[in-house]
């Protein structure tokens, strides 16, 4: 079965249409601007899939109740491997009553499929859990981590 961005992206817009979201163009050049407080980076994937990749200083938080410890009064952005789970941990900070976070649209599938880096710890590496075979359709081949 092939998927596609655009459904993705309208299933995250149907079922979480509070979520605001952030591109990966947006996200690089708040964190390059030093005039600007860096956001908290939160992933919301399994500790696995963190493991095998992450953000640049990503939080990993497998719950709303973690990630609401870390976000404080500090802007956050939140992804996950297509951002359906950031947006679905989003929601649930709302809910919580924090508004400062914003989703990573394409998250790190998207993140990294325009060449960005992702790293495991202080090194930078070309590869992420693809989630499952599914969702691995969304990533560039070379970008995967069987």
């Amino acid at each position: 079965m092939q998927i596609s961005w655009q459904a993705i992206e309208q299933k995250i817009q149907s079922d979480f249409p509070n979520v605001k979201s952030i591109t990966a163009d947006e996200l690089a050049a708040w964190l390059d601007d030093e005039s600007r407080t860096d956001p908290i980076i939160i992933d919301a994937r399994s500790k696995g899939e963190y493991e095998v990749s992450h953000l640049k200083d990503a939080v990993h938080a497998e719950a709303a109740k973690d990630a609401s410890k870390v976000v404080g009064d500090r802007p956050c952005v939140v992804y996950c491997s297509v951002g359906y789970r950031s947006a679905k941990l989003i929601n649930a900070l709302a809910k919580a009553g924090r508004s400062n976070a914003v989703n990573l649209q394409g998250s790190i599938f998207g993140w990294l499929n325009t060449d960005r880096s992702v790293y495991l710890g202080e090194e930078v590496v070309k590869q992420v859990h693809p989630y499952n075979n599914k969702w691995a359709q969304l990533l560039k081949p070379e970008y995967r981590n069987d």
